[in-house]
């Protein structure tokens, strides 16, 4: 439901709002995708990744690492510092969290999705909850709902590029105000896993005090 009513929206709307929290794609970004895909070779054939120098996407022969996060890829020095001055310097902590193949795999795994999940909030709070309050004065009590398809390391970035110096092209996130009625309705019918959280998510509707 919410899906179309963002879609019936002007895209100038769309396009401006996503600049605003950061999830636009970057400059090259269709070239890359284009690339991923070469013609005769299927989408599903696993093939290894070089990783792009993360200022001037280069492949190098000879990469430096960052020697914090130990994920981005540099072909030279110069690079390095132009790239820290410009995005990295924000962007090293969440690199390191995600790890070099994004899948967050070391033993501060479920402390880190937890530190990813809150960053992105941050980012769409300013939307999301004037949304929820707006919603919950029409419907009654509820729960915001946050949709993409992304992985959580992808969106928990903050600037729009992989652990291999990639472009993520076209990040977002859909804002879903649910009832528990429509929660068991249009989710739980679908994905039994959902279901299997139905109970604590109850408690903490029927628990949330509004005025704290």
């Amino acid at each position: 439901k919410s899906a179309s009513v963002l879609n019936s929206r002007p895209a100038a709307v769309i396009w401006s709002k996503a600049v605003e929290l950061g999830y636009e794609s970057p400059a090259g970004a269709k070239q890359h995708q284009q690339e991923s895909h070469q013609e005769g070779q299927p989408a599903t054939q696993p093939k290894a990744v070089q990783a792009c120098c993360f200022q001037c996407q280069t492949k190098p022969e000879k990469a430096l690492k960052c020697s914090k996060c130990h994920v981005a890829t540099y072909c030279g020095r110069d690079c390095q510092v132009k790239d820290w001055k410009a995005k990295h310097r924000a962007a090293c902590d969440a690199f390191r969290r995600v790890g070099p193949q994004m899948l967050f795999l070391d033993k501060a795994t479920e402390d880190h999705k937890a530190d990813a999940r809150r960053d992105i909030f941050q980012r769409v709070r300013f939307y999301a909850c004037a949304y929820t309050v707006n919603q919950a004065s029409k419907l009654g009590r509820g729960f915001l709902f946050l949709q993409s398809d992304k992985t959580l390391a992808a969106m928990s970035l903050t600037h729009p590029q992989d652990a291999f110096g990639r472009p993520i092209v076209n990040r977002s996130v859909l804002l879903h105000y649910l009832t528990l009625g429509e929660y068991d309705s249009e989710l739980c019918r679908d994905d039994f896993e959902m279901a299997t959280i139905r109970n604590e998510l109850k408690e903490l509707i029927d628990n949330y005090d509004e005025s704290s």
